[in-house]
């Protein structure tokens, strides 16, 4: 499908959610160049906080750009610190020891404080629009918040991108390709070449690998997502797997709309459990898996005597051998002889003392070649 016109309430929201994905960018924007002036003035909240625009950092910052330096009391400034910060006072007082706004950085600051309190009024009076349409489509999101890694607001931005009405798309395929999720099939003469992706879905796209990533990163809460991203990672990397599951979530999402259902997978137990348990390769499970893909008995009884068959001629040719007998018959002889001392035997002739470490190796299975053993005189 080369264009998708939605519904006129869809483009509304389709107008906001894009608005409001602009402002976050233009607020993101703003905070790092707030934080360039705070390295450029000295001063390393950045280094005791957490977050250096949280509750206790943004106080303090206010408080030094509106105080001259030669006025700012450490008092004040520990005054200003929420109980709940895990930082020590030195570590806090240490990080604005020294600091100095240089040319208009105090200026600077200010405007980017105000901008910021613009962006922020802006992004609440979205939100408050898109809350009519949160309620209208209640139902809808309701099913897609079911999927690890779907919010509220990321599955109403999802629903601005591609509609609730699902039959404008042709099948669940259409609309991965549409949204750019797609890998490319070029391959020419039994050489398969580029895989890369389209270019559609500059909104869409990125959303959906956000909510992949978060999805890949889920191990308890549900880690249907993680299994299968792991599972991916091993074989095509970091990124196509990341593409490999947001374009899972897209087709999820595709037939959750269509059917008003709820995520539940086909798969998701099998998945689960597969994961759960760590098989070592060993005859059983060989067997186990040449009968779950169909194998007959002839096969698998052919596979059960070459296996068993090699452990009982190794086991045969050692206890024939002939310096293993005599050893038996010493050790016999000696009735209650400890096995820690060393055996004397014979090997060409040569005598060969086997010590303690090396006496449960020699009765079970000596060197095939006689003269390779290291002997002691």
């Amino acid at each position: 499908m080369a264009s998708f016109i939605p519904p006129a309430d869809i483009r509304d929201l389709r107008e906001l959610c894009r608005y409001r994905l602009k402002l976050t960018y233009m607020r993101t924007s703003e905070k790092n160049r707030f934080q360039n002036s705070m390295t450029v003035s000295k001063v390393r909240l950045d280094c005791v906080f957490s977050d250096p625009f949280g509750k206790s950092a943004s106080a303090i910052m206010e408080y030094l750009i509106e105080t001259d330096p030669d006025q700012v009391s450490d008092e004040e400034i520990l005054n200003l610190v929420d109980r709940r910060v895990q930082a020590s006072n030195e570590d806090i007082l240490e990080s604005i020891h020294g600091y100095e706004f240089i040319g208009v950085q105090r200026d600077k600051l200010n405007i980017i404080q105000l901008h910021l309190g613009q962006l922020n009024e802006c992004i609440r009076l979205i939100d408050e629009k898109l809350e009519y349409y949160r309620q209208k489509y209640f139902r809808i999101i309701r099913h897609l918040v079911t999927m690890v890694g779907i919010t509220d607001i990321s599955a109403l931005y999802i629903l601005g991108e591609i509609g609730t009405d699902m039959s404008v798309w042709k099948d669940d395929a259409a609309l991965s390709c549409w949204a750019g999720l797609s890998p490319a099939n070029n391959a020419s003469a039994g050489k398969k070449k580029s895989t890369r992706t389209g270019d559609g879905g500059h909104y869409l796209k990125p959303l959906l690998v956000q909510c992949a990533l978060a999805a890949a990163k889920s191990t308890r809460k549900d880690p249907y997502f993680h299994c299968k991203y792991e599972t991916l990672k091993k074989r095509r990397g970091h990124k196509k797997a990341i593409i490999a599951i947001a374009r899972k979530m897209l087709v999820a999402i595709y037939h959750m709309i269509r059917d008003d259902a709820d995520f539940l997978p086909v798969d998701y137990e099998d998945t689960i459990q597969n994961t759960k348990k760590t098989k070592g390769l060993n005859l059983n499970n060989v067997i186990a898996f040449l009968k779950e893909q169909g194998a007959d008995e002839s096969t698998i009884h052919l596979i059960e005597t070459q296996c068993c068959g090699k452990e009982t001629e190794t086991t045969d040719t050692c206890s024939k051998s002939p310096v293993v007998q005599d050893a038996k018959e010493k050790q016999s002889t000696s009735g209650s002889a400890d096995i820690s001392q060393p055996i004397q035997e014979s090997v060409n002739g040569s005598p060969v003392l086997i010590s303690g470490s090396q006496q449960g190796h020699a009765l079970n299975c000596p060197p095939k070649d006689p003269a390779v053993a290291t002997a002691t005189a």
